[in-house]
Protein backbone atom coordinates (compact mmCIF):
# COMPACT_ATOMS: atom_id res chain seq x y z
CA UNK A 1 0.00 0.00 0.00
CA UNK A 2 1.07 3.24 -0.35
CA UNK A 3 1.74 5.62 2.42
CA UNK A 4 1.81 9.67 1.38
CA UNK A 5 2.27 10.98 4.66
CA UNK A 6 3.85 10.25 8.22
CA UNK A 7 2.66 12.10 11.13
CA UNK A 8 4.83 11.17 14.56
CA UNK A 9 1.81 11.90 16.83
CA UNK A 10 3.37 11.93 21.23
CA UNK A 11 2.59 12.98 24.27
CA UNK A 12 5.94 13.49 25.71
CA UNK A 13 6.37 15.48 29.09
CA UNK A 14 10.26 14.95 29.43
CA UNK A 15 10.29 14.66 25.59
CA UNK A 16 12.08 10.68 25.39
CA UNK A 17 9.32 9.80 24.02
CA UNK A 18 8.93 12.50 21.55
CA UNK A 19 12.45 11.40 20.20
CA UNK A 20 11.74 7.68 20.04
CA UNK A 21 8.89 8.86 17.97
CA UNK A 22 10.82 11.08 15.93
CA UNK A 23 13.65 8.17 15.04
CA UNK A 24 10.99 5.85 13.62
CA UNK A 25 8.94 8.06 11.93
CA UNK A 26 11.32 9.63 10.24
CA UNK A 27 13.12 6.63 9.30
CA UNK A 28 10.23 5.79 7.47
CA UNK A 29 9.67 9.72 5.86
CA UNK A 30 12.12 12.89 6.11
CA UNK A 31 10.68 15.35 8.20
CA UNK A 32 7.18 13.71 8.95
CA UNK A 33 4.43 15.80 10.16
CA UNK A 34 4.24 15.94 14.12
CA UNK A 35 1.92 16.61 16.68
CA UNK A 36 2.35 16.98 19.97
CA UNK A 37 -0.41 16.21 21.92
CA UNK A 38 1.29 16.86 25.53
CA UNK A 39 0.63 20.96 24.74
CA UNK A 40 -1.78 22.24 26.37
CA UNK A 41 -3.94 24.22 23.71
CA UNK A 42 -3.92 20.89 21.69
CA UNK A 43 -5.88 19.04 24.01
CA UNK A 44 -9.55 19.30 22.36
CA UNK A 45 -8.18 19.41 18.74
CA UNK A 46 -9.67 16.80 16.65
CA UNK A 47 -7.84 15.46 13.80
CA UNK A 48 -8.58 13.19 11.23
CA UNK A 49 -5.98 10.63 8.76
CA UNK A 50 -6.69 8.80 5.58
CA UNK A 51 -6.04 5.38 4.87
CA UNK A 52 -2.83 6.32 2.97
CA UNK A 53 -1.89 8.01 5.99
CA UNK A 54 0.53 6.50 8.70
CA UNK A 55 0.68 7.44 12.18
CA UNK A 56 3.13 6.97 14.73
CA UNK A 57 1.87 7.62 18.07
CA UNK A 58 3.74 7.59 21.38
CA UNK A 59 3.29 7.95 25.11
CA UNK A 60 5.34 7.44 28.32
CA UNK A 61 3.82 4.82 30.18
CA UNK A 62 2.83 5.16 33.73
CA UNK A 63 2.21 2.63 36.38
CA UNK A 64 1.82 0.22 33.75
CA UNK A 65 -0.90 1.81 31.94
CA UNK A 66 -1.03 5.06 29.23
CA UNK A 67 -1.15 7.99 31.04
CA UNK A 68 -5.12 9.45 32.05
CA UNK A 69 -4.39 12.98 30.21
CA UNK A 70 -3.13 11.21 27.15
CA UNK A 71 -5.78 8.79 26.82
CA UNK A 72 -8.32 12.21 26.56
CA UNK A 73 -6.28 13.70 23.92
CA UNK A 74 -5.73 10.35 21.66
CA UNK A 75 -9.62 10.10 21.63
CA UNK A 76 -9.38 13.15 19.16
CA UNK A 77 -7.30 11.07 16.63
CA UNK A 78 -9.74 9.91 14.44
CA UNK A 79 -8.57 7.35 11.22
CA UNK A 80 -10.26 5.69 8.23
CA UNK A 81 -8.87 2.34 8.13
CA UNK A 82 -5.61 4.33 8.76
CA UNK A 83 -2.30 1.78 9.77
CA UNK A 84 -0.16 3.16 12.74
CA UNK A 85 2.47 2.39 15.24
CA UNK A 86 1.83 2.04 18.67
CA UNK A 87 5.12 3.22 20.99
CA UNK A 88 4.98 2.91 24.54
CA UNK A 89 7.72 4.04 26.11
CA UNK A 90 9.02 2.90 29.81
CA UNK A 91 11.74 3.26 32.12
CA UNK A 92 12.67 -0.05 32.86
CA UNK A 93 10.18 -1.47 35.07
CA UNK A 94 7.82 -2.60 32.90
CA UNK A 95 5.27 -1.38 30.09
CA UNK A 96 2.26 -4.07 31.65
CA UNK A 97 -1.13 -2.95 30.27
CA UNK A 98 0.06 -0.11 28.13
CA UNK A 99 0.35 -1.26 24.91
CA UNK A 100 -3.02 -3.17 24.67
CA UNK A 101 -4.82 -0.62 26.30
CA UNK A 102 -3.05 1.96 23.05
CA UNK A 103 -4.44 -0.62 20.85
CA UNK A 104 -7.90 -0.46 22.19
CA UNK A 105 -8.36 3.30 22.16
CA UNK A 106 -7.10 3.41 19.17
CA UNK A 107 -9.15 0.80 17.12
CA UNK A 108 -12.58 2.16 18.29
CA UNK A 109 -11.42 5.25 16.54
CA UNK A 110 -11.05 3.59 13.07
CA UNK A 111 -7.07 3.05 13.08
CA UNK A 112 -5.35 -0.52 12.38
CA UNK A 113 -2.08 -0.78 14.26
CA UNK A 114 0.16 -2.89 11.99
CA UNK A 115 3.59 -3.03 14.16
CA UNK A 116 4.20 -1.96 18.02
CA UNK A 117 7.03 -1.20 20.38
CA UNK A 118 8.00 -1.06 24.15
CA UNK A 119 11.28 1.01 24.29
CA UNK A 120 13.25 1.24 27.61
CA UNK A 121 14.26 5.23 28.11
CA UNK A 122 16.02 7.11 31.53
CA UNK A 123 13.36 7.07 34.27
CA UNK A 124 11.74 10.47 34.11
CA UNK A 125 12.12 10.62 37.71
CA UNK A 126 15.00 8.46 38.91
CA UNK A 127 17.26 9.36 36.49
CA UNK A 128 19.78 6.99 37.86
CA UNK A 129 17.42 4.39 36.63
CA UNK A 130 18.26 3.31 32.58
CA UNK A 131 20.66 6.56 33.04
CA UNK A 132 21.88 7.17 29.11
CA UNK A 133 18.75 5.13 27.39
CA UNK A 134 18.38 5.03 24.57
CA UNK A 135 21.24 4.49 23.62
CA UNK A 136 23.24 4.12 20.36
CA UNK A 137 22.21 0.39 20.15
CA UNK A 138 18.44 1.46 21.25
CA UNK A 139 18.38 3.80 18.04
CA UNK A 140 19.49 1.73 15.69
CA UNK A 141 17.25 -0.99 16.83
CA UNK A 142 14.16 1.87 16.19
CA UNK A 143 15.64 2.41 12.89
CA UNK A 144 15.82 -1.26 12.22
CA UNK A 145 12.11 -1.70 12.94
CA UNK A 146 11.47 1.12 11.13
CA UNK A 147 12.26 -0.59 8.02
CA UNK A 148 10.47 -3.66 8.76
CA UNK A 149 7.43 -1.50 9.51
CA UNK A 150 8.19 0.33 5.82
CA UNK A 151 8.82 -3.32 4.61
CA UNK A 152 5.29 -4.90 5.30
CA UNK A 153 3.65 -1.76 4.62
CA UNK A 154 4.68 -2.42 1.05
CA UNK A 155 3.59 -5.74 0.88
CA UNK A 156 0.44 -4.95 1.95
CA UNK A 157 -2.42 -4.52 -0.79
CA UNK A 158 -5.21 -3.62 1.43
CA UNK A 159 -5.33 -3.08 5.33
CA UNK A 160 -8.59 -4.01 7.23
CA UNK A 161 -9.16 -5.15 10.91
CA UNK A 162 -8.43 -8.73 10.49
CA UNK A 163 -4.60 -6.91 9.97
CA UNK A 164 -4.37 -5.86 13.94
CA UNK A 165 -1.12 -7.22 15.39
CA UNK A 166 -1.90 -9.12 18.75
CA UNK A 167 -0.15 -7.63 21.84
CA UNK A 168 0.63 -8.14 25.61
CA UNK A 169 -1.52 -7.21 28.07
CA UNK A 170 -4.50 -7.98 29.92
CA UNK A 171 -8.17 -6.85 29.94
CA UNK A 172 -9.24 -5.19 32.57
CA UNK A 173 -6.43 -3.31 32.53
CA UNK A 174 -4.63 -3.06 35.81
CA UNK A 175 -5.93 -0.23 38.34
CA UNK A 176 -4.63 3.30 37.06
CA UNK A 177 -2.34 5.21 39.41
CA UNK A 178 1.03 7.38 39.30
CA UNK A 179 3.52 7.96 42.16
CA UNK A 180 1.84 11.50 44.07
CA UNK A 181 4.87 13.49 43.44
CA UNK A 182 4.18 17.64 43.08
CA UNK A 183 7.58 19.52 42.18
CA UNK A 184 8.09 22.52 43.84
CA UNK A 185 9.86 25.96 42.73
CA UNK A 186 12.82 26.56 45.18
CA UNK A 187 14.11 30.02 46.16
CA UNK A 188 16.32 30.36 42.61
CA UNK A 189 12.80 30.21 40.77
CA UNK A 190 12.79 33.77 38.43
CA UNK A 191 9.20 33.46 37.96
CA UNK A 192 9.75 33.32 33.74
CA UNK A 193 6.73 31.56 34.08
CA UNK A 194 8.15 28.93 31.31
CA UNK A 195 7.20 26.00 33.73
CA UNK A 196 3.82 27.25 33.94
CA UNK A 197 3.00 27.58 29.96
CA UNK A 198 4.46 24.34 29.37
CA UNK A 199 2.73 22.09 31.54
CA UNK A 200 0.82 19.98 29.86
CA UNK A 201 -2.75 20.50 32.27
CA UNK A 202 -1.69 23.88 33.33
CA UNK A 203 -0.82 22.93 37.00
CA UNK A 204 0.80 25.74 37.55
CA UNK A 205 -0.65 29.78 38.01
CA UNK A 206 0.97 31.55 34.92
CA UNK A 207 0.84 34.67 37.47
CA UNK A 208 2.19 32.56 40.11
CA UNK A 209 4.61 30.05 38.74
CA UNK A 210 6.36 29.00 42.02
CA UNK A 211 3.01 27.30 43.01
CA UNK A 212 1.85 24.41 42.17
CA UNK A 213 -1.63 22.95 41.96
CA UNK A 214 -1.30 19.46 43.35
CA UNK A 215 -5.26 18.38 42.35
CA UNK A 216 -3.96 19.15 38.79
CA UNK A 217 -0.79 17.51 38.57
CA UNK A 218 -0.09 14.57 36.86
CA UNK A 219 4.06 14.07 38.68
CA UNK A 220 5.01 14.23 34.38
CA UNK A 221 7.96 16.21 35.29
CA UNK A 222 7.63 18.87 32.37
CA UNK A 223 8.22 21.56 34.72
CA UNK A 224 11.10 20.45 35.78
CA UNK A 225 12.58 19.72 32.03
CA UNK A 226 12.13 22.74 30.70
CA UNK A 227 12.94 25.46 33.95
CA UNK A 228 15.64 27.58 32.67
CA UNK A 229 17.20 28.20 36.13
CA UNK A 230 17.07 24.41 37.26
CA UNK A 231 14.96 25.84 40.08
CA UNK A 232 12.09 23.01 40.40
CA UNK A 233 12.50 20.04 42.13
CA UNK A 234 10.68 17.01 44.26
CA UNK A 235 11.32 17.06 47.84
CA UNK A 236 14.55 14.86 48.75
CA UNK A 237 13.45 12.66 50.93
CA UNK A 238 10.14 11.83 49.10
CA UNK A 239 12.53 11.23 45.92
CA UNK A 240 15.19 9.54 48.13
CA UNK A 241 12.15 6.89 49.25
CA UNK A 242 11.24 6.58 45.61
CA UNK A 243 14.42 5.59 44.42
CA UNK A 244 14.89 3.37 46.81
CA UNK A 245 11.12 1.47 46.36
CA UNK A 246 12.16 1.57 42.19
CA UNK A 247 15.69 0.21 42.19
CA UNK A 248 13.78 -2.98 44.17
CA UNK A 249 12.42 -3.68 40.18
CA UNK A 250 14.39 -1.72 37.89
CA UNK A 251 18.13 -2.55 38.50
CA UNK A 252 18.38 -4.86 35.55
CA UNK A 253 18.47 -3.00 32.36
CA UNK A 254 15.40 -4.02 30.31
CA UNK A 255 15.65 -5.21 26.88
CA UNK A 256 13.25 -3.00 23.76
CA UNK A 257 10.58 -4.69 22.65
CA UNK A 258 9.47 -4.61 18.96
CA UNK A 259 6.37 -6.09 17.55
CA UNK A 260 5.53 -6.85 13.71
Amino acid sequence: MEINQVIAAYFSPTYSTRDIVLTISSEIQHSPKQIDLSIYDNRETSYSFSSHELVVLGVPVYGGRVPADATKRIHNLHGNNTPIVLVAVYGNREFEDALIELKDIVVSNGFIPVAAAAPVAQHSIIHSIAAGRPNAQDIQQARDFSKKVQDKLKKTVVLTQQDCIQLPGNQPYKKYGVIPLHPKAGHNCIQCGKCASNCPVHAIPQDHPDQTNTEQCISCMRCIVVCPKHARGLNPIVKAATANKLKKVCSQPKENLWIL
